[in-house]
């Protein structure tokens, strides 16, 4: 989508691409978020097998209430009873740890709350601290910092924010965990190798083909409620379409996450996917707020990421002086 497109231009873009997942794919969806919803818990209580070891109990224990989509996209509504408390451990202290580092800057800005609370960032010098609170976004700026600029005449702002250190592959593995999570039972069993991925057990020789994750943001105002998370799964196996895809929209912010299926997959060709995004804003909002940023994230790195600086440039309505 280009910004010299007309607005008509770029209402028939936005048809073709719902038309385009109408056809081609099914779609179920679930809204995380804490706001007394009621608790869904996906599989059944009884006969548990974990889906990423693929251990039972007694083998294993299944007492905790594993999150289908990380706590930290807000999610206290949907559960998992396909992950055992062992694997349950392991992921939290591993690739959701990543995640959870690397996704703070995002998640502050959309004002996702934890447990209890929304969280805050600080700066290195920690003289500079941004948070939530029931008022609005709130930012105490040191003199002569980066950390936070605002324009009030154009009514931009530009915040420089520094990211806990991450790994970038282990990132990928949690985006791609979430989905293996929600997949219906029917389907699981086209993913070992998504699995065997996740967990960090192909062997040395096998690799999983998998394409980088999309994400783009709207340039305007965050309209944070919940989180809307949906799986999308091809209708044809005899187009050359990924199978399986993860849809995470939160506020002003998708990602579109491919859920890699060797056994699904096997007609997309390694050269590139030529599709659609999938439309999550309208024609209205990009005539508001202007063209949605699109950015391949690369997350192939391996080793740990420190010193990672996340630049957001928005708009905003007014300040107020405390």
């Amino acid at each position: 989508m280009k910004l010299q497109q007309s607005d008509e231009e770029v209402a028939r873009l936005i048809h073709e691409a719902t038309l385009f997942y109408a056809k081609n794919y099914d779609l179920k969806t679930w809204r995380v978020g804490r706001g007394g919803s009621d608790k869904l818990f996906l599989g059944s209580a009884t006969n548990r097998k974990c889906r990423f070891c693929r251990r039972s109990e007694p083998d294993v224990s299944f007492r905790n209430n594993a999150h289908a989509i990380p706590e930290a996209l807000g999610n206290n509504t949907v559960f998992s009873n396909f992950e055992c408390d062992v694997c349950n451990q392991e992921f939290g202290d591993t690739i959701e740890n990543d995640f959870g580092n690397w996704f703070l800057p995002r998640r502050m800005l959309a004002g996702l709350k934890g447990k209890n609370k929304y969280p805050k960032i600080k700066s290195k010098d920690r003289k500079s601290r941004l948070d939530w609170r029931d008022t609005g976004l709130h930012v105490d700026n040191a003199d002569e910092s980066d950390f936070f600029i605002a324009d009030e005449e154009s009514k931009t702002l530009k915040l420089n924010l520094d990211v806990p250190s991450y790994i970038p592959i282990n990132v990928w593995r949690a985006f791609v965990k979430m989905g293996i999570s929600l997949v219906d039972e029917s389907r699981y069993r086209y993913f070992s190798d998504a699995v065997a991925w996740v967990k960090g057990d192909l062997k040395p020789d096998e690799r999983v083909r998998t394409w980088p994750i999309q994400s783009y943001a709207m340039p305007g105002p965050s309209k944070i409620t919940d989180v809307t998370i949906a799986m999308l799964y091809r209708n044809n196996d005899w187009l050359k379409l990924p199978y399986a895809m993860l849809l995470i929209n939160y506020g002003i912010h998708s990602f579109q996450v491919h859920i890699p299926s060797s056994a699904k997959d096997f007609m997309v060709e390694d050269g590139g996917i030529d599709m659609p995004l999938v439309p999550m804003f309208s024609a209205a909002d990009i005539k508001q707020y202007g063209v949605p940023q699109l950015i391949e994230l690369d997350f192939s790195g391996d080793q740990v990421v420190k010193g990672e600086r996340f630049t957001f440039r928005g708009t905003y309505s007014g300040v107020t002086e405390l």
